[in-house]
């Protein structure tokens, strides 16, 4: 079966499962690494971590189909929650 752990627009909040918790840590990570001028949205996947039907939002906006540009972005940054694994990792809070 397929899980929706976030949407175009619609930080995910997986609390319930590692998997979950890794993908959000993910989109976080997408953030971190490209100095907030992308972060991955949408994403899909299997019980094996294959992920599919991903987007994301640029800060240009032309990352493609369902791209918000840098207004997606922050929308993501105000929706993330942080949990054990951004912390883990060291990532900064938004």
């Amino acid at each position: 079966a397929v899980t929706k752990f976030s949407g175009t627009t619609t930080a995910g909040t997986n609390s319930d499962s590692l998997m979950g918790k890794t993908i959000d840590a993910l989109a976080h990570f997408s953030v971190v690494t490209s100095d907030e001028s992308l972060v991955l949205v949408d994403l899909q996947g299997t019980h094996t971590l294959l992920y599919y039907t991903c987007l994301s939002h640029a800060i240009d906006g032309k990352s493609g189909l369902g791209d918000k540009g840098h207004a997606g972005i922050v929308q993501f940054k105000d929706q993330h929650q942080c949990n054990e694994i951004c912390h883990a990792l060291g990532f900064p809070r938004f």
